[in-house]
C-alpha cells in the first residue's frame, strides 16, 4: 500500500468515526397559523432567540411571526415580522 493510500484510508476512517452536529430540519412551510416557533435574526447567535407564533411565510420564503408575542386573535393588521432562523418551539 503506498503511502497516500495510507493516509486517506486514515482519514476516511477519522471521517467515519467523527460525530457532527447537525442543526433540527425545519418542517416544511407553510405552518399552521399560530404554532409555536423559535425564532432569531442572522446577525445575532441563538442567544437572541425569541418565543413568537407563526403568521406565514413573505414574498421572500422567511417565516412570518406575530410581533411581541400576538397570535392571531390578538394581532391587528400588518403587525408581522420576517425571521432570518427559525425552529419548532418544544412545548
Amino acid at each position: 500500500m503506498t503511502e497516500t493510500k495510507a493516509k486517506l484510508l486514515a482519514l476516511i476512517q477519522l471521517i467515519m468515526e467523527t460525530e457532527f452536529d447537525t442543526p433540527p430540519l425545519k418542517p416544511p412551510l407553510p405552518l399552521p397559523i399560530d404554532t409555536k416557533v423559535v425564532v432569531w435574526q442572522n446577525n445575532t447567535d441563538t442567544t437572541g432567540e425569541a418565543l413568537r407564533y407563526a403568521a406565514g411565510i413573505s414574498a421572500n420564503g422567511k417565516i412570518l411571526t406575530y410581533r411581541v408575542g400576538a397570535t392571531s386573535w390578538s394581532a391587528t393588521a400588518h403587525e408581522t415580522v420576517e425571521w432570518d432562523n427559525w425552529r419548532l418551539a418544544e412545548d
